[in-house]
């Protein structure tokens, strides 16, 4: 909190005079950061990868405009209060699930291969995307993470689409 403070400018009974308790401050903080990226979700697509791709895009336009948000929310959930953290999954929960319909309702799963674990994939997905993100930030320019990410997502639709939709 002392850091938070010192960064604004302020002291830190300001800071909780604000918020109140570091529970709401972190609550606030991590919401006011999902509120940015959900109004950056771009409209879906029927292709699942070019979604992929869209909310990758969207993410790489917030982490330029503000460094540190990304962070903020990866390291809030390991935050070492337990009831931030159980206050912070539910959130992220809740904001996953709305931000997976907006992005995700005009998808065609009828394009993948029979037998294919959508789970599996969407993990997949998360994984390839958050860690292209998560390795490159301020090292590579978005554009070429972008450039990568259409790489693996090729690859994976030549591997799951059936043959019709590639």
């Amino acid at each position: 909190m002392m850091d938070i403070a010192q960064q604004a400018g302020i002291s830190k009974a300001s800071l909780f005079q604000y918020f109140g308790t570091k529970r709401q401050m972190y609550r606030y903080l991590y919401q006011y950061a999902v509120d940015l990226i959900i109004k950056k979700l771009p409209e879906g697509t029927d292709d699942l990868f070019e979604c992929i791709e869209k909310i990758t895009e969207a993410k790489m336009r917030i982490v330029s405009e503000y460094p540190g948000m990304y962070d903020f929310i990866a390291s809030s959930i390991s935050e070492g209060d337990p009831e931030i953290v159980d206050d912070l999954k539910e959130m992220n929960k809740q904001n996953t699930a709305m931000g997976m319909d907006m992005l995700f309702s005009k998808v065609d799963f009828g394009r993948f291969k029979p037998g294919v674990d959508m789970k599996i994939v969407n993990n997949l997905l998360i994984w390839i995307s958050e860690g292209l993100i998560r390795s490159s930030v301020g090292s590579i320019s978005a554009e070429n993470i972008i450039k990568e990410l259409e790489i693996y997502m090729e690859l994976l639709k030549k591997t799951l689409y059936r043959e019709e939709y590639l």
